[in-house]
């Protein structure tokens, strides 16, 4: 899991002060005895989506309140599977 500097500036103001330029990119593996499944999510700040639906890009998800998925991928039983892909993808747009 890795995220930048103002995804701890949020946590640490509990989300309250925003805009934030926030990310988090999250790689789930679960290879070498696990369920065999693997999963990439890439996760940014967005504000309120609850007041303001437009602030979900097209094709992206809101979770907790103020994020967007933007990216959910990965593998199982050696399948590809794409369940989100915004356009567009990255964290600064």
């Amino acid at each position: 899991m890795k995220w930048n500097a103002e995804w701890d500036r949020g946590n640490a103001e509990n989300w309250l002060n925003g805009p934030y330029d926030a990310w988090e990119n999250n790689e789930w593996n679960g290879v070498n005895g696990g369920s065999g499944e693997v999963w990439h999510y890439k996760i940014k700040w967005v504000g309120d989506y609850a007041a303001d639906p437009s602030l979900i890009s097209e094709g992206g998800y809101g979770i907790w309140g103020q994020f967007e998925v933007v990216m959910d991928q990965g593998t199982s039983n050696s399948e590809h599977i794409w369940l989100t892909h915004a356009i567009p993808t990255g964290y600064g747009n």
